[in-house]
C-alpha cells in the first residue's frame, strides 16, 4: 500500500494546473429524498438518493507576470466571465527530476492510472490581499454532469 502526498494531488482546469497551488479540495454529497411509509420499521426514517453533487475548491498565491506557471487569476477571471463548462480533473502531477514545476505549468497526464475527470463551472473568485503579505486567492467549482473515475488496469 502506498499514500499519496499532497504536493502531488492537484486540480487542473482545462488541462493545466492553477499557479502557486497551496491546498485543493473536493467533495461530493449525495442528495436524498425521504421515502419513509407505513412499512417502515417504527420510529426510523428511510431514505434514497436522488443525485450527487459536488465541488471543487483550490487556494492559490497570487501569481503575476510572464513566468507565471499555471493558470493564474485573471485566467480563472476570463474563464467565469466566459460562463462555459470547463474541463476539469483532479488528479497527481507527474513528476520531474527536481520536484519543481515545468516552465509553463505541470498539465494533466493520460499516464496517471486513477484519477477523478468532468466539467464544472467556475461559481466563485475571491482574492485575500493582507497588509505586508502575501496576496492569495481561492476558487470554487461547481461540478456539472457525470464525473468519471479513470482507473488503468493494474492500478
Amino acid at each position: 500500500m502506498s499514500y499519496k502526498k499532497g504536493k502531488n494531488l492537484m486540480l487542473f482546469i482545462n488541462g493545466k494546473s492553477i499557479a502557486a497551488a497551496t491546498t485543493c479540495t473536493n467533495s461530493f454529497s449525495a442528495n436524498t429524498t425521504e421515502v419513509t411509509n407505513k412499512d417502515t420499521a417504527d420510529g426510523m426514517t428511510d431514505i434514497e438518493v436522488t443525485t450527487i453533487s459536488g465541488t471543487l475548491h483550490t487556494e492559490n498565491m497570487f501569481t503575476v507576470g510572464d513566468s507565471v506557471k499555471g493558470l493564474g487569476y485573471f485566467d480563472l477571471f476570463d474563464l467565469m466571465k466566459a460562463k462555459t463548462p470547463i474541463d476539469f480533473t483532479y488528479q497527481d502531477a507527474t513528476p520531474t527530476e527536481d520536484g519543481v514545476a515545468p516552465a509553463n505549468g505541470w498539465e494533466e497526464s493520460a499516464a496517471i492510472d486513477d484519477y477523478l475527470s468532468g466539467k464544472c463551472f467556475l461559481t466563485s473568485l475571491d482574492t485575500n490581499a493582507p497588509n505586508g503579505e502575501t496576496a492569495t486567492f481561492t476558487a470554487d467549482f461547481t461540478i456539472t454532469g457525470d464525473v468519471k473515475h479513470i482507473k488503468k488496469t493494474g492500478a
